[in-house]
Order: C-alpha cells, then structure tokens, then sequence
C-alpha cells in the first residue's frame, strides 16, 4: 500500500471519534505496518518455479498418455497379426483341400476322356474330346500351381 519512500511519520492515522456531545471527544491514532516488498527478482524465481512445475506436469502427463497409446497400439497389433495368421492357416488348408476335391473328379473326368477318344468317334466328335481334354488339363495344371502355392505359403 505504501511505498518504499515513505517516511515513517506519514504511515500514523489520525481520527476523531464524534459523539454527538462537544465535551465527549475521542482521538484514535493507528500506525501501520509497513512490510518490505518482495523482491522482484524472488517473485520472478517463484513464478519461473510455477511454470517450470506447470510445464513438468504437462510433459509428464503427456508422457504417460503417449506410452498408454503406445501400448494400446502394439496390444491391437499384436490381435491383428494373430487374426492374419489365422487366416492364412485358413485360406491355405482351404486351398488344399479344394484343390484335392476338384483335382481328384478332373482325373476322372480326363481317363472317361481318354478312353472315349479310344472307342470309334468321327473327327467332330475327336475334335471335341480334344478339346475337353485341353481344358480338362489346364484345370489341372491350374490346381497344381495353386496346391503348390499353398504349401509354398
């Protein structure tokens, strides 16, 4: 309230105290006390201490949420990676045996073929077998590499 240049006469307060009666008179004198200011510079160190906590605080929490994010995150890919696991376990059996399911009735179907191509047959007819068995071979030259594909995998 007072600065540092004030004396120390001026810091006493003088009041009268009116009674209404003129022969009833009170006189009260107060002193002040006059505390030393702060320092500038121990306010600017408290204040630079508030930041500095403010500011460990800010990082610390941001810290402990990064590394929880973190660990959420590798959780989630840890999950990923088995469920991709687990599929490709079952895209490769699944392959494998259909692969073997249809392997198995083309080999058939291609001895039916080369026994009729045995029997008595006019050229459409060989033209035909031909070509049944062309593609009866490319099927299974198609399921050889995918059989092949999975066991590689």
């Amino acid at each position: 309230m007072y600065g540092l240049n004030v004396s120390n006469d001026r810091l006493h307060h003088v009041s009268t105290l009116n009674f209404g009666d003129p022969f009833r008179k009170h006189e009260m004198r107060c002193r002040f006390k006059q505390k030393p200011p702060w320092p500038w510079f121990a306010m600017m160190i408290l204040i630079g201490i508030r930041v500095i906590a403010l500011l460990l605080g800010h990082i610390i929490n941001t810290t402990v949420n990064q590394i929880a994010k973190v660990e959420d995150d590798y959780h989630e890919m840890m999950e990923l990676k088995k469920r991709a696991e687990a599929a490709d376990v079952a895209k490769s059996q699944f392959l494998a045996t259909v692969s073997h399911e249809i392997r198995t009735p083309m080999n058939g179907v291609l001895g039916m073929l080369q026994m009729l191509m045995d029997t008595d047959l006019d050229v459409t007819q060989q033209d035909y077998v031909r070509t049944a068995q062309g593609g009866g071979r490319a099927l299974v030259s198609l399921i050889n590499e995918l059989l092949d594909q999975a066991k590689i995998e």
